[in-house]
């Protein structure tokens, strides 16, 4: 496994599956109990990850219309006792179908934990115990899983069935959803055996939030997942219908709110302050949650998709923050377009969250926009912000405050990220996930943007990493 040839399967070199072979590979090992050293005891002690998406073709199947091997052996003794972390990758397309028990992704589970996977497009046909994520799971952990457009049969009139679980003994069930999916068969209901298990989010129901497209107006249930593909590093602005508790969102990684506009030094300045997240609680301190609808700058902790999930409130309505003197970031749960209906005077107030490093033309000439820069929109087809998003505004009219004109404002503001007791964090060049190709850029310590590499000698941050000037 793995494309790390220093893999060993610990938690700090994990073994690492990319493609279909290798998940086959492992279901293989574990249910024959061969392999390796390790593929008797059920990998116990080993962790495997999946670094991407992998699909299974639905139409290559074989005769009996499979295309995948459960991973554990119920009735040989060879559970999967290990660690199998998604990281938030999909796995699609698979297909089973036999009159046997204990089918799903993972046919049994014993000791080991499964988390962070999405499973989709998945058909799993099972005589009992028959699961999406799992068709047995004894005192193992399934978490932050997701399953849809998922169809899950038992044949026995009297089968244990779930698109999550099919049977559980006494396993940790947490944060897992489900959206579109179909139970056939037996004498449970959709979510897990004996039906949903409501206590910790063990498996309920859920709307899927598609990042591209605008949020719905009704609900079926407040249960609401929003998945989204994010790049370690790469900044990009988030506003959610729910609230993110604090230890959700530091695993997820680094989020900030708009303080403010700086104007004192050579460049205008967006000034992002870090959210004090206390994740766990510490003693003296509350655990600190993400506000619904609010705006955030987000800075992902890894690469690869991540699955937010909460419950809605009653009124769900974007929201915005201030700074008092005429500056507000809005975030947005449909697409924002800035055309030709739109007077210049307002265009010329908006600023987007850079997509990609790009050339803009405006009456005071064209700009070279780097990414991860607040740029003003130059309106038309291509000035826009998807939904689930934020933008930033100037509005003129403020009491005590300048009053500036579009042709006053620059065409393009820097970020700068500021602790939440006011010192600068260690900077890194704003890079958007939506943002292209990376451009290096050259800091001071204390977070403000130089034009090139400086000549003077001392230290500096470029690319996110102190460097010495000799």
């Amino acid at each position: 496994w793995g494309i790390d040839g220093d893999a060993d399967g610990s938690a700090a070199k994990p073994y690492v599956i990319t493609r279909c072979a290798e998940l086959d590979l492992l279901a293989q090992r574990v249910n024959s109990g061969t392999g390796d050293d390790y593929a008797a005891s059920g990998y116990s002690s080993k962790t495997f990850v999946l670094a991407n998406d992998i699909a299974y073709a639905p139409n290559g199947v074989d005769a009996n219309g499979e295309n995948y091997t459960a991973i554990g052996d119920c009735y040989s003794d060879h559970p999967f006792k290990g660690t199998f972390d998604g990281q938030g990758h999909t796995i699609s397309g698979i297909r089973i179908n036999k009159n046997e028990n204990n089918q799903g992704l993972f046919s049994y589970i014993e000791n080991g934990t499964v988390k962070n996977i999405t499973l989709a497009d998945a058909s799993i046909t099972g005589h009992d115990y028959v699961g999406g994520i799992a068709g047995n799971s004894s005192y193992g952990t399934i978490e932050n899983c997701l399953a849809v457009g998922t169809t899950v049969r038992t044949t026995n009139d009297n089968g244990n069935g779930g698109v999550i679980v099919g049977d559980n003994w006494s396993s940790n069930l947490s944060h897992n959803y489900y959206s579109d999916c179909k139970l056939n068969g037996g004498n449970s209901n959709i979510g897990t055996d004996g039906g949903d298990v409501n206590q910790n989010d063990g498996a309920v129901y859920a709307i899927i939030l598609s990042e591209t497209e605008a949020m719905p107006t009704m609900y079926e249930n407040n249960k609401v997942v929003f998945r989204r593909s994010f790049t370690k590093d790469v900044a990009s602005t988030v506003c959610l219908p729910f609230a993110i508790d604090a230890t959700q969102a530091a695993a997820a990684g680094k989020f900030y709110t708009f303080a403010g506009v700086d104007k004192s030094g050579s460049e205008w300045e967006v000034i992002m302050q870090a959210n004090p997240l206390v994740a766990p609680p510490v003693a003296g301190n509350e655990a600190t949650t993400l506000t619904a609808n609010t705006p955030y700058l987000f800075m992902p902790a890894a690469t690869g998709p991540v699955l937010f999930y909460g419950e809605v409130p009653a009124t769900v309505s974007a929201g915005e923050t201030s700074d008092g003197e005429g500056w507000t970031f809005h975030g947005t749960y449909e697409k924002r377009q800035w055309d030709d209906t739109h007077n210049t005077d307002e265009i010329g107030r908006i600023y987007g969250f850079a997509a990609r490093a790009a050339t803009s033309t405006a009456e005071s000439g064209s700009h070279n926009i780097q990414a991860g820069n607040f740029i003003r929109i130059a309106g038309g087809p291509n000035s826009y912000a998807l939904p689930f998003r934020a933008y930033l505004k100037y509005e003129p009219v403020v009491q005590n405050a300048p009053r500036r004109t579009a042709s006053e404002l620059p065409a393009t503001m820097t970020v700068r990220l500021v602790s939440n007791i006011g010192g600068t964090t260690a900077v890194t060049e704003m890079r958007n996930k939506e943002l292209g190709k990376i451009n290096d850029g050259w800091f001071t310590l204390d977070g403000r943007k130089l034009d090139g590499k400086p000549s003077a000698k001392g230290v500096y941050i470029n690319n996110g990493r102190k460097t010495v000037i000799k």
